[in-house]
């Protein structure tokens, strides 16, 4: 059972909104029993990373579910990682300075040579195309990104207080 602390239930909020924006812009949410299979099999059921056959392999969020990244949790930002990976890349968040997500640096860090980053890299991105993600006309500037992580900020110290006083009512 999750931990419901502060950074639990704020990072739930963030991904519902990302979902929600997601939907607006008429991106099809990701549902594992009805797409996770098709998925699997686009990706010849190998980890789009690091090309390891895997039997578990899991749902990666190619461009991240997150405050640094504004991924979506549709087709196109959806493809399968092994275990490994999946919780690697985590550590690679976009790079501001290069405009570069974080799944590219990843890549590259994980092939053994650029034929082969060059070969996944554009596996990925041909996917991503096919669903038109992610979104040509929705530029995360960095004033748009401040406004967000202000927004969640904020959000976040509503929930804090929330769950502050819930907690003293018990």
């Amino acid at each position: 059972m999750p931990n419901y602390n502060e950074n639990y239930v704020v990072n739930m909020a963030f991904r519902n909104i990302l979902i929600a924006y997601g939907t607006k812009l008429k991106y099809i949410q990701f549902k594992k029993t009805k797409h996770w299979e098709d998925i699997l099999n686009r990706f010849d059921k190998i980890c789009c990373y690091c090309g390891n056959i895997n039997e578990s392999l899991e749902a990666d969020h190619i461009i991240g579910m997150n405050k640094s990244e504004l991924g979506f949790d549709c087709l196109g930002n959806i493809a399968p990682a092994c275990p490994s990976c999946n919780r690697k890349k985590n550590n690679y968040p976009q790079n501001e300075n290069e405009k570069e997500y974080g799944w590219k640096r990843y890549l590259k860090e994980v092939s053994i040579n650029n034929n082969i980053y060059n070969k996944r890299k554009k596996r990925i991105e041909k996917y991503m195309e096919a669903y038109n993600y992610p979104p040509k006309n929705l530029k995360m500037n960095e004033s748009t990104h401040k406004i967000i992580q202000r927004k969640l900020h904020i959000l976040g110290n509503n929930i804090k207080k929330a769950l502050e006083e819930t907690i003293k009512k018990l």
